[in-house]
């Protein structure tokens, strides 16, 4: 299953994917420069070695940038919160970096910034999970799913002390969520970006709404 693709994508997926890009665009260089000597014939340019040279880095770059963003675009795999809304109606209450952002240097930095998504500040966005969590339980009785394992020191981040989470993963039918949903009202989704599949969240989702009963929103897990 495809999806739409921005300018912001383009960037992030050549950012992501700098290296090969940059292997690529290597190999393009070559080629092209082998092409200036053939047609040259021995008698070589200068103006002509850089004019075959600036088209092997053109060349290079695009199709680099234009097989990885095809890759993207039919990836199974949810790779940010901005996928979740394009595909789904349904709110996104936060989204916690699992590893410690203060390890998350050079070109990661800069794709942080320009996905919104993935925020730096893990403590606020622990925080907002919280909030909201607190602020659905007033209202509704629900328990926490998902369709990938999330371990216990990913789900502590959004536990309160008095209170310890427990999560029902979908990944095959689960006896024990559909036990737990019996009398609630609902479920609060827990997925991993670059881990959840649209196939495994998209049977979760018919599996719940099967039994009748909400989707609240979704945590998203920058695993």
């Amino acid at each position: 299953m495809g999806k739409e693709i921005t300018f912001k994508d383009l960037v992030i997926v050549f950012l992501r994917n700098i290296r090969k890009i940059l292997f690529i665009t290597i190999i393009a260089v070559v080629l092209m420069l082998a092409l200036c000597f053939y047609l040259s014939k021995g008698n070589i340019e200068v103006k002509k070695l850089i004019i075959f040279f600036i088209l092997g880095i053109i060349l290079g770059v695009v199709v680099g940038v234009c097989i990885f963003t095809l890759l993207y675009i039919h990836s199974p795999k949810v790779r940010s919160a901005s996928d979740i809304r394009c595909r789904y109606n349904l709110p996104i209450f936060a989204v916690l970096n699992y590893h410690d952002t203060n390890s998350v240097k050079g070109i990661n930095k800069i794709i942080n910034k320009i996905e919104k998504d993935v925020v730096s500040d893990n403590t606020t966005q622990v925080e907002i999970a919280k909030q909201s969590i607190a602020i659905m339980k007033a209202q509704y009785n629900f328990i926490f799913s998902g369709s990938v394992p999330i371990d216990s020191s990913q789900l502590n981040q959004i536990s309160n002390e008095d209170e310890k989470i427990e999560y029902y993963d979908c990944i095959i039918e689960n006896p024990g969520m559909i036990k737990a949903l019996y009398g609630k009202d609902g479920v609060i989704l827990i997925e991993k970006l670059n881990e959840t599949t649209y196939e495994r969240l998209n049977k979760q989702i018919i599996q719940i709404e099967a039994l009748r009963k909400e989707i609240f929103g979704i945590i998203l897990i920058n695993a």
